[in-house]
């Protein structure tokens, strides 16, 4: 897992956020155990899960897992971090 706040959406190449799910360009900025900042180039795939359910946790979790042990194919996306996000509810 890594920190959201190292994480900047840009503009929305697929999908749509108001059905769950759609996929971001946008950047990375890691902190350096220098105290220097790097900054890459992202995709970023943002699901917007409507309760804490645990089955559906389980499997984006399934997902990340998955994805991140892909080698070797151009078409799909390696998954090199994954952060939670937890909204806040408005009162």
């Amino acid at each position: 897992m890594i920190d959201g706040n190292q994480v900047r959406f840009a503009d929305k190449v697929h999908g749509n956020p108001e059905s769950g799910s759609a996929v971001y360009k946008g950047s990375y900025t890691p902190f350096n155990a220098d105290g220097g900042q790097d900054q890459f180039t992202v995709a970023i795939k943002k699901l917007s899960l409507q309760e804490n359910n645990p089955v559906i946790m389980k499997n984006v979790m399934q997902e990340v897992i998955i994805q991140s042990k892909l080698e070797g194919c151009q078409y799909i996306c390696k998954c090199s971090a994954a952060f939670q996000e937890t909204r806040r509810s408005s009162s």
